[in-house]
C-alpha cells in the first residue's frame, strides 16, 4: 500500500510538472500572439492616419486649386477699375484663406509621417509621400506669384 501511494505521489509530481511546462508554453505563444496584434493595430492605426492626413491633403489641393467666387459688391458707386481691383482682392483674401489651410494640412501629413517613418522606415514613406508634398509647395510657391502679376490686370 505504501509503495502505490508514493507511485501515485510520483505521477501526480509528474503531471503538475508536464502542466507546469504545458502552461508555460502557451503562455509564451499568446504573449507573443497578442505582442503581433499590438504592432498589428499599432501599424494599421499609423498608416490610416498617414492615409487620412494624405487625403485631406489632396482635398485641400483641390480645393485651392477651385476657382473663387468675388463678393456682390454695388457697382453704381464704383469705377471698373474699382470693381475689377476689388474683385482681385476678395480672391486673394479667399486664397490666402485657403493657403492657411493648406499649410495645416501640410503641418498634419508631416506629423504622421514622421510617426509613420519610425513604424515603417524611411524610404518605404518618403517615395509615397514626396509626390504629395511637392504639389502642396509648388502650389504654394505659385499663388503668391498668381496675384503678384495679376494685382493690377
Amino acid at each position: 500500500m505504501d509503495l502505490v501511494l508514493k507511485l501515485i505521489s510520483m505521477l501526480k509530481d509528474l503531471i503538475i510538472a508536464d502542466l507546469a511546462i504545458v502552461t508555460a508554453v502557451v503562455a509564451v505563444f499568446g504573449l507573443t500572439t497578442w505582442r503581433r496584434q499590438l504592432a498589428g493595430e499599432s501599424r494599421h492605426r499609423i498608416a490610416y492616419r498617414v492615409m487620412s492626413r494624405a487625403i485631406l491633403l489632396r482635398n485641400t489641393i483641390l480645393e485651392l486649386r477651385r476657382e473663387s467666387f468675388p463678393t456682390y459688391i454695388r457697382t453704381e458707386d464704383k469705377t471698373p477699375v474699382d470693381i475689377a481691383s476689388h474683385q482681385i482682392m476678395d480672391r486673394h483674401v479667399a486664397y490666402l484663406s485657403r493657403l492657411s489651410r493648406l499649410h495645416a494640412a501640410v503641418a498634419k501629413l508631416e506629423a504622421a509621417e514622421l510617426q509613420a517613418s519610425v513604424l515603417f522606415g524611411d524610404v518605404a514613406v518618403e517615395g509615397i509621400l514626396r509626390a504629395l508634398f511637392n504639389c502642396a509647395t509648388r502650389l504654394e510657391d505659385a499663388v503668391p506669384e498668381y496675384y503678384a502679376l495679376n494685382r493690377f490686370a
